[in-house]
């Protein structure tokens, strides 16, 4: 694992796709035709997921009603509640 992890971060460094070693789009860590690829991969997958009952993030059931399991439901909830309040904050801050 620690091999992958030197990989991925001197690939990185370099401007190479992390994933093929082409030259990787300005601020991305792959180039354009492994970025599609995934891009693609990944929209499969969460239509799998999402027909099939499926969490969204993990592809355990999802739980009823919703696209996420309840781990994952709870964190989404979590974070956008830490989300409005930042904001909220930041509007507070703009009107002084």
């Amino acid at each position: 694992m620690d091999e992958l992890r030197t990989r991925y971060s001197v690939m990185r460094h370099l401007g190479r796709c992390v994933s093929c070693g082409k030259k990787a789009l300005p601020g991305r860590c792959m180039c354009a035709e492994c970025a599609e690829h995934t891009r693609a991969k990944q929209h499969i997958v969460k239509i799998y997921r999402h027909e099939n009952g499926l969490c969204r993030d993990c592809g355990r059931p999802a739980v009823p009603g919703h696209s996420m399991c309840a781990e994952h439901l709870m964190r989404h909830r979590i974070y956008d509640k830490k989300a409005k309040r930042r904001m909220k904050e930041r509007r507070m801050h703009d009107e002084h």
